[in-house]
């Protein structure tokens, strides 16, 4: 009878959820965002298993296939949200009441964009990768705390699968790999097979998506722009005096017009905690940041494109040159404290982004969430509520690596570290329930 019940339940969660998605699907049908094109044509500088993903989908339904695959994008969505919410049901044993206001926080972040998102579209309807990114990454989390709690091989198995997937399709979360083996040592205490396991995901997603772009752009290469899109913090990390520090005169000057940009729009002065110019306005922070890379990317492209070079080629002197420029800069003296000061600052705002957004009010909400769930932490620990605290620690931990890995190469703005959000927030829940049931146990064994 209890097992009907919550095959029940079960299904009607899934039913919601299907429900809220089509409708969703039906109202928006698909959004195009600024980086949608790079998606679509199979840019070099995007990388690889979303434009692959739309192109199947091109290849099928042919001018109708970005509404098939918003559709699946929804319908992902839908199974993800399910997929979550069951799962943290069962292994925690939640009532009926706790698992619907669970649901409601895992559909929470697909549509709180509409609000806080500079492009205004719901997610699972957006022409980027957070459209599957992001139901990807519910799944596999969820499998992953299976896997720390009840030790299931096979659900370790697909999560990394899963977590390879999202490395492909985002680069910054190939720090997944990083808790895929943390998670098998928690579980099976053991050192070299998970570091083993670790290596061998870093290897096989380089040589994926080098394969990709040998088959697609005739290039044995990773996706071009990844040094334009770390320069940012090594060049507010420098100083107009380390031009000394080149050798080439060509690329010297390039790097002496960057600093000039830098200082004439005060952008260093934005990144100094001591100001907390940085936590006034989310989307300043982001906006500084896209101006710096837009303005970086340009001047060294339009320096390859005087080359005579165009194209892939020129994109690939630019990843070169962007380059150069980080190895000479980190040469520097001044260099390591100055980009403490900004990898600080972005990685505070990567914190804010991942509960909430950035904002004066918002800010200290956000250190209220990161003190109450430590506290939980800390009474799940000391109550032997081993499974919770599990729970919360290794949610916290995912949030942590999002946003430290994050800060080191981009600007940790809310749609690139807010995977962890519904899980923390489904965490806080799960822990406070518990403990207090836990309270009203030890009073009733007392009575």
């Amino acid at each position: 009878m209890i097992r009907q019940e919550q095959d029940k339940f079960a299904k009607s969660i899934f039913i919601v959820s299907l429900f809220v998605f089509a409708l969703t699907f039906m109202i928006y049908k698909y959004r195009l965002i600024p980086d949608s094109p790079g998606y679509i044509e199979m840019a070099a500088s995007r990388e690889p298993f979303y434009p692959f993903f739309l192109f199947i989908f091109r290849f099928i339904f042919k001018n109708y296939y970005l509404y098939a695959a918003s559709i699946a994008q929804n319908l992902l969505a839908a199974y993800a949200v399910y997929f979550a919410v069951i799962n943290i049901k069962r292994l925690f044993n939640l009532n009926k009441f706790i698992a619907c206001l669970i649901f409601m926080i895992f559909l929470a972040p697909f549509f709180l964009t509409i609000i806080f998102s500079r492009t205004g579209v719901v997610i699972s309807c957006s022409v980027c990768t957070e459209a599957v990114t992001m139901p990807l990454y519910y799944i596999y989390f969820t499998l992953i705390i299976k896997y720390i709690l009840n030790h299931e091989l096979k659900n370790y198995l697909e999560a990394v699968i899963l977590s390879l997937i999202l490395a492909l399709t985002r680069g910054q979360l190939l720090m997944l790999f990083i808790i895929n083996f943390f998670a098998m040592i928690f579980a099976c205490k053991k050192f070299i097979k998970p570091l083993l396991i670790m290596l061998a995901s870093f290897i096989l997603a380089m040589l994926i998506s080098r394969c990709y772009f040998y088959i697609t752009h005739g290039k044995f290469i990773s996706n071009t722009y990844g040094p334009v899109a770390a320069a940012p913090a090594v060049l507010l990390s420098g100083s107009m005096s380390d031009a000394a520090l080149f050798k080439d005169d060509e690329i010297r000057e390039i790097y002496i017009k960057i600093m000039r940009e830098i200082d004439e729009k005060g952008y260093k002065e934005h990144y100094r905690l001591s100001n907390l110019e940085i936590f006034k306005s989310g989307k300043s922070s982001e906006a500084v940041y896209d101006e710096l890379r837009l303005y970086t990317g340009s001047v060294i492209y339009n320096y390859a494109a005087d080359k005579g070079l165009s194209g892939l080629e020129a994109e690939i002197a630019r990843d070169k040159i962007a380059a150069n420029i980080i190895k000479t800069i980190i040469k520097s003296p001044d260099f390591i404290k100055n980009f403490i000061r900004v990898y600080l600052s972005w990685a505070a705002v990567g914190f804010v982004n991942s509960v909430a957004f950035v904002h004066p009010v918002l800010n200290i909400y956000a250190g209220f969430i990161y003190i109450i769930a430590l506290s939980l932490l800390i009474i799940c620990v000391k109550n032997k509520l081993n499974r919770e605290a599990l729970f919360m620690f290794f949610v916290m931990l995912a949030l942590t690596g999002f946003v430290t890995s994050v800060s080191l190469v981009v600007t940790p703005i809310s749609r690139y570290v807010f995977y962890g959000l519904p899980f923390l927030y489904a965490a806080i829940v799960t822990c406070f329930i518990k403990i207090i049931l836990n309270l009203n146990l030890n009073n009733h064994d007392m009575q």
